[in-house]
């Protein structure tokens, strides 16, 4: 692999399995003049991605093959002809996701990349099956970062760590999800601490806010996938904690 080919190529990619990390282009997020995509966000469709590859298609029973077969009626159909949403059920997903945000390109007419459906106003009424599938609420991946903060805060804060590492830390956690407790009482007032039953993971900014909600997710099934990634050979290896 070239890296300097990728560093051109590809200005973001989307996390996978073996590759749990989605990317975007500085100047895409900093809106500096030099990115060429400077008229869509083209990190949210790399997190689209990952919440496609590694969110919903474990956590919501059914949700990928619903996406897949939707992808194929939509294609019947001849919806989004002559765009990028086409290529793949992959991309049909991101490229909504942009739109479903408002932050996707517009064409009046498809010019092979994009077309006039770059809104979420648009999309709910053009192809509102895919509405649908992106407005499922997977667990935010609020929670997941709140629970990662938390446990590289246990782990002294280290400026730098081996990402294997520390996703085997949150890994375990997640896979004994029952066990979790995170609250941010920095934050808070003494007066505004609550008693929590657990699992939680208290929102820093809202003392009564539970982001591990289980009546609102089957946290289980994350747990159950959590269990199995634990499974693969580079997690076996990989020392538990955010350390070097």
């Amino acid at each position: 692999m070239d890296p300097s080919f990728w560093d051109n190529r590809a200005r973001g990619l989307g996390a996978t399995d073996s590759a749990p990390v989605s990317t975007g282009g500085e100047e895409n997020l900093l809106c500096l003049q030099n990115d060429r995509y400077h008229s869509e966000d083209i990190y949210l469709h790399e997190f689209a991605h990952g919440v496609a590859n590694l969110g919903a298609r474990y956590g919501i029973s059914g949700w990928f093959q619903r996406l897949e077969n939707q992808y194929k009626t939509a294609k019947q159909q001849g919806l989004w002809a002559h765009t990028y949403s086409m290529s793949s059920s992959a991309e049909y997903f991101a490229e909504g996701v942009q739109s479903f945000f408002n932050v996707n390109d517009y064409s009046a007419t498809p010019n092979g990349i994009h077309g006039p459906i770059s809104t979420r106003d648009k999309l709910r009424t053009y192809d509102p099956a895919l509405y649908q599938l992106i407005e499922e609420n997977p667990p935010s991946s609020y929670s997941f970062e709140l629970l990662l903060i938390d446990l590289w805060q246990q782990d002294k804060k280290p400026e730098s760590f081996i990402i294997e590492n520390g996703l085997r830390r949150v890994m375990e956690a997640l896979a004994d999800y029952k066990s979790i407790k995170v609250e941010f009482f920095e934050y808070y007032y003494e007066c505004m601490k609550q008693k929590h039953t657990e699992p939680y993971i208290i929102d820093p900014v809202n003392p009564y806010s539970n982001v591990l909600d289980e009546t609102h997710f089957d946290w289980s099934a994350v747990a159950s996938h959590a269990k199995k990634y634990l499974e693969k050979a580079h997690m076996k290896i990989a020392i538990s904690g955010f350390c070097s």
